[in-house]
């Protein structure tokens, strides 16, 4: 049908759409578990439970900075974003 608000794909599925809702619980999620994990493996290193050799030293120094940028845009994303309060309407 030409009405039809979901696009078909070729295959004849229809594509989810999220709605503002459900985009920002993801992203909350995601968000949350990313920071938490950052901070765990932080603290782990911090208090000498994660042992790193020389060898592997230059390997977890690249993964700690990697971490630490995406965590500031992480942060950035938060502060920075602008978010409608409601959904459009159907």
């Amino acid at each position: 049908m030409a009405d039809d608000p979901k696009q078909k794909k070729p295959n004849g599925f229809r594509i989810p759409r999220l709605t503002h809702r459900a985009t920002a619980y993801a992203q909350i999620l995601l968000s949350l578990l990313f920071t938490v994990g950052y901070f765990i493996l932080l603290n782990e290193f911090v208090h000498g439970r994660i042992q790193v050799t020389e060898k592997l030293e230059p390997v977890f120094t690249a993964l700690v900075t990697f971490l630490t940028a995406n965590l500031g845009q992480i942060i950035g994303f938060w502060f920075m974003r602008q978010r409608t309060s409601e959904d459009p309407p159907k």
